[in-house]
């Protein structure tokens, strides 16, 4: 009765009856309690590195849904969006600079004081208030940053500031090259802040 009213069962498996065993969740083949701490303790620092995972991870791709949304308002002189990023640069973000750090939060040793944590409720779910405010907060402010640098490096700059969405697509004319400089000037900068900001995210 006590096993199946606990949160977590735990029945000895050298000592413990047959029945007991059937009944509790975890068996300790040992029949060591510290391997239950051990295993508490890896609990934790999976849960932790798994929380960082997804934040790195939406966190990042929330801050390129935002600089390609607010990037919409930017009209070239045809009235047609010249875009802050070009596909290959998202594609990039996507999967060389978000992705590697992200693997790697997911593979970090605990901290000293993981099991210093109070127990974490056996009904909250890993999209608690902080972890969105989290995910939601940082997205938003890397992707603010990113398209003020694009619109810094665009509109701030000495130079042509006439420009079309013809500057978004390969093999520019030579004679409209000259007004796309500042555009590709641009992105590459708003290409580069994105890049670092998500890297300095992630340490």
């Amino acid at each position: 009765a006590a096993l199946r009213a606990a949160d977590v069962g735990v029945a000895m498996g050298l000592a413990g009856s047959d029945v007991t065993k059937q009944v509790a969740e975890i068996v300790l083949t040992d029949d060591n309690f510290q391997s239950i701490v051990v295993a508490i303790e890896e609990g934790r620092r999976i849960f932790a590195n798994l929380t960082k995972f997804i934040v790195h991870v939406l966190s990042s791709n929330v801050a390129d849904t935002i600089a390609l949304i607010v990037g919409l308002a930017f009209i070239g002189d045809d009235g047609r969006t010249v875009f802050p990023m070009s596909p290959l640069h998202i594609l990039w973000i996507n999967m060389v600079t978000s992705t590697p750090p992200a693997l790697g939060l997911g593979l970090e040793k605990p901290s000293p004081y993981v099991m210093d944590v109070p127990p974490t409720p056996p009904k909250q779910g890993l999209f608690t208030k902080e972890v969105v405010a989290d995910i939601f907060v940082g997205g938003i402010l890397q992707g603010a940053l990113t398209i003020a640098v694009y619109a810094i490096v665009l509109y701030g700059t000495p130079g042509p500031t006439e420009f079309t969405s013809i500057c978004n697509t390969e093999g520019v004319p030579q004679d409209i090259l000259e007004f796309c400089n500042e555009v590709y000037r641009a992105r590459a900068a708003c290409f580069a802040t994105l890049c670092i900001l998500i890297d300095r995210k992630s340490t």
